[in-house]
C-alpha cells in the first residue's frame, strides 16, 4: 500500500496540486479507517505500559490487514480518481495520514523499513512538521485518541457479512464473475440491520443482484452440536 499511495500521489501532483493534510473527510470509510487506527494506537499504548510486548505485532498486523484488505480494497475507485475530485483528495489525505501514523507505530518493531518509507513520504508533510527521522516523532499522544465506537461496530458487522458471503462462494465454488441472485441478511436487532443497510453499497460490490433484510426467525436457525 506504500507503493500504491506513491503511485497515486505522483499522478495527483502532476498539476502542481498539494495535499491539504488538515482536510476532514465525512466519507464513512475514511472515518472508519481513522477510528480503527486511533483505536489500535490506544491499545498499543496500553500494551507497552503493561509490558505485554507479545501483543504488539498482532495489533499492527490487524491494522495493516484492515488498511490493505478493506480500506484500499474498497476504495480503489476513489483513490484512482474514478469518482469526484473531492473524493480523490479526501481518500489520498486519509491514506497518507494513516500511513504516517502506522509508520510511527511500527517504528520500534521494524526501524529500518519504517525509516525508508518515511523518507519517501517526508516531502508531503508541511515543512514545519518534518523531522529528520521517523524515530524522532513522539510515539504516543499523551491524551487517548478519540474513538467513534459506533463506526467500528458497524464495520465489524459489515466485514463479518462480507467474509460469510465469500466463504459461501468458495464452499460452493461459485465464480465471482457469476452474480448471486439474492443475499438474505438476518439479525435479531433491527438497529443492526439498519446500520448494515446504510453500508450495503460495499456488499453489492461482491456481485450481488439483490439484498434482503429480515429479522431473525428461530424456525430458520439450525443448530449443530459436536462433542469436544
Amino acid at each position: 500500500f506504500h507503493k500504491f499511495f506513491i503511485e497515486q500521489y505522483v499522478i495527483y501532483s502532476q498539476n502542481d496540486q498539494k495535499l491539504d493534510l488538515n482536510i476532514k473527510s465525512n466519507n464513512v470509510m475514511d472515518l472508519w479507517i481513522i477510528n480503527i487506527t486511533n483505536s489500535i494506537a490506544n491499545k498499543l499504548h496500553q500494551e507497552f505500559e503493561e509490558y505485554k510486548l507479545y501483543n504488539i505485532v498482532p495489533h499492527l498486523i490487524h491494522l495493516i490487514d484492515n488498511l490493505s484488505k478493506w480500506y484500499i480494497g474498497f476504495n480503489r475507485d476513489r483513490l484512482k480518481h474514478r469518482e469526484s475530485d473531492e473524493d480523490w483528495t479526501n481518500s489520498l489525505v486519509t491514506l497518507f495520514n494513516v500511513l504516517h501514523k502506522l509508520n510511527i507505530l511500527m517504528a520500534p518493531v521494524v526501524p529500518f523499513i519504517t525509516e525508508y518509507m518515511y523518507q519517501n513520504l517526508i516531502n508531503i508533510l508541511p515543512e514545519n512538521k518534518r523531522l529528520k527521522s521517523i524515530h524522532l516523532y513522539q510515539y504516543f499522544n499523551p491524551k487517548q485518541e478519540s474513538i467513534n465506537e459506533d463506526i467500528l461496530i458497524r464495520f465489524e458487522g459489515l466485514a463479518n457479512i462480507i467474509e460469510m458471503i465469500r466463504n459461501i462462494r468458495g464452499k460452493h465454488k461459485i465464480n465471482y464473475k457469476l452474480p448471486l441472485k439474492k443475499v438474505i441478511i438476518m439479525h435479531d436487532d433491527t438497529q443492526f440491520l439498519d446500520s448494515i443497510k446504510s453500508l450495503e453499497s460495499y456488499i453489492y460490490e461482491l456481485n450481488i443482484l439483490e439484498i434482503e433484510y429480515q429479522k431473525t426467525d428461530q424456525k430458520q436457525i439450525t443448530y449443530n452440536i459436536t462433542t469436544d
